[in-house]
């Protein structure tokens, strides 16, 4: 997975926040009328587990991204 390289904590963060929103409700709802077709998401959420991992690894991206940012200040 690629990730990006924020400047802030907050600017991590806004990301993260503009990420979930964008990508989870396609997640939950895996079925969209796209310009009057139908399209369905081929990876949709199968479990409250899914969710929790979904969760843990992109807080694991900011976790990591923040951290970077704190050794650049260092």
């Amino acid at each position: 997975m690629k990730t990006n390289k924020p400047k802030t904590i907050q600017e991590a963060i806004d990301e993260l926040q503009t990420f979930l929103e964008c990508d989870m409700p396609s997640m939950v709802f895996p079925e969209e009328k796209v310009l009057g077709s139908n399209w369905v998401r081929v990876d949709p959420f199968k479990s409250r587990e899914d969710v929790v991992e979904y969760l843990r690894e992109h807080f694991k991206i900011l976790e990591k991204q923040m951290n970077e940012i704190k050794r650049r200040k260092e």
